[in-house]
């Protein structure tokens, strides 16, 4: 499958395919048994975010090949944002896992943070993530998206506060079950989100 992907994306053009290349390493060396990047925290948390944020929104450009408008400030506050997006989500993937990684000589970035630590990281880098969504709608394209972003996400934002909120009452609150509604929650707002921008 993983060469399926590059063939394919060679067929938009090679610069696409690089990033496309890159993403499939990156994504190896992560849970490879021998380089097991999961297990560098800070690193492992700065290099996912570039290339499944960052990266894929600049990929992007590239397989329109509109990469002109990548010196654009709105398209750079964008894609800055969509760095800590995937900063908002990724230790809230490990938060269950705790024990697993443990048991696994893993140490996580959600496993040094702790619990609340976990929470008020994500809800940190969503404030930044919204911050420079700010900045890049209200270069050109007016602040009334960003409101409707802020309304969109609302209630994967309530969700967000109310699981911390049980989770630092009660352990248990922090299961898969949990965080599989907070990632799908969220998903599925921003794809109706963007949804809506295109029909606007």
């Amino acid at each position: 499958m993983d060469g399926l992907a590059i063939w394919l994306s060679i067929l938009v053009n090679l610069k696409f395919a690089a990033f496309v290349s890159a993403f499939i390493l990156v994504s190896r060396l992560y849970s490879n048994r021998e380089v097991r990047l999961k297990k560098y925290p800070v690193l492992a948390f700065l290099i996912v975010c570039l290339c499944q944020g960052t990266g894929v929104f600049v990929a992007n450009f590239f397989g329109l090949s509109s990469a002109a408008m990548l010196s654009q400030p709105s398209i750079i506050y964008s894609a800055i944002a969509c760095y800590f997006f995937i900063g908002t989500i990724y230790p809230v993937t490990q938060i269950y896992q705790h024990d697993a990684d443990a048991r696994d000589g893993v140490r996580t970035l959600s496993l040094v943070l702790g619990i609340k630590g976990t929470f008020i990281f994500s809800g940190l880098m969503f404030l930044l993530a919204t911050l420079f969504i700010y900045l890049s709608f209200g270069d050109h394209y007016g602040l009334d998206n960003f409101w409707l972003f802020i309304l969109v996400m609302l209630p994967a934002t309530i969700y967000f506060i109310s699981w911390a909120t049980r989770s630092f009452r009660n352990r248990a609150a922090v299961n898969f079950k949990n965080t599989m509604i907070q990632l799908l929650l969220s998903s599925l707002l921003n794809n109706i989100y963007f949804l809506i921008l295109l029909i606007k």
